[in-house]
């Protein structure tokens, strides 16, 4: 009987993995997670692997040349680990200590202090579950410089609260070299602030504590979206955070386009998008301190 019940157990994560190999998902699931239920007689059990998904990560009081302000996008590779793994620690199937390595493709993009940007690209893996236990990155870092684009190699751990990253070999080097500082240390920028504790009075009276905590930075946009037509326009979008709170500002197509690139405090962006010579309409994507601006534009129509 034991045995049937386990047989029931894995056709049915095996059929609950097919049926969503794409999923919308709940929310912070995007296209690429996937969703695997267990059942038993009793209970239910939903487990989710979060397909692409963003996090922020910051430095505190870093040089002027080093990355300071970073997003991240990460894209599972694929889901079978997870399911495998499910298949190892289930009873008298597997045998619970070989869990299937989780591998996420890895981009993104940062600023530095003194107006570098630069890109991010790489793969995360080394755990089972690398996003919520941490794991191993292998990538490089790219920065403009002028015309020139300095590309170096970096590695090291990524975990859900900070990453810190050694370089590597320069397969590029510009004048300046953009990229030529010894390691990368930030933390989430949702992550936790270091309180400080005021020493117990000597007095009679009670013993008081005081805490502070700085305020976490945040951020949202005037809008999220916006329609041009196919001959191409322009608008403006007001990101709005603290005084102190730097970002940066990021186009993923390569016909729209945003500026300035960063700064910190309350600022008014200008996005343009080029013609859409094409009959099919297409949508750019805009990234401003992790918080995404899409832009539609219809297609040309016929003369």
């Amino acid at each position: 009987m034991r045995k049937v019940l386990v047989l029931t157990v894995v056709l049915l994560a095996l059929a609950v993995a097919c049926e969503n190999k794409n999923p919308a998902g709940p929310e912070g699931v995007g296209p690429g997670g996937v969703v695997v239920t267990q059942t038993t007689s009793s209970t239910t059990t939903t487990t989710t692997v979060v397909g692409n998904l963003s996090r922020r990560y910051v430095a505190f009081q870093p040089p002027a040349n080093v990355p300071s302000d970073m997003t991240l996008f990460f894209q599972l590779v694929s889901a079978q680990g997870l399911l495998s793994s499910i298949v190892e620690r289930l009873p008298l199937v597997g045998s619970g200590a070989n869990a299937v390595e989780n591998v996420y493709d890895v981009t993104g993009v940062y600023l530095m202090l003194n107006g570098t940007t630069g890109a991010v690209k790489g793969r995360l893996g080394g755990a089972s579950n690398p996003l919520e236990s941490g794991g191993q990155f292998q990538g490089t870092l790219t920065a403009k410089a002028g015309s020139c684009t300095a590309e170096r190699e970096f590695g090291g751990s990524l975990g859900p609260q900070t990453v810190s990253w050694v370089g590597g070999t320069t397969r590029q080097d510009c004048p300046g070299s953009p990229l030529a500082f010894p390691n990368v240390v930030l933390v989430r920028a949702d992550a936790p602030l270091p309180t400080t504790t005021a020493p117990p009075t000597t007095t009679v009276k009670p013993t008081t504590t005081t805490t502070t905590t700085a305020p976490a930075c945040s951020y949202t946009l005037s809008a999220t979206s916006a329609s041009v037509p196919a001959i191409g326009g322009s608008g403006e979008v007001v990101v709005g955070t603290l005084q102190t709170c730097q970002w940066i500002a990021q186009s993923f197509a390569t016909w729209l386009t945003v500026t300035p690139a960063g700064g910190s405090g309350p600022a008014a962006l200008k996005w343009e998008a080029a013609e859409n010579h094409a009959a099919t309409p297409r949508t750019g994507t805009l990234v401003v301190g992790g918080v995404i601006f899409t832009v539609t534009q219809a297609g040309a129509t016929a003369p």
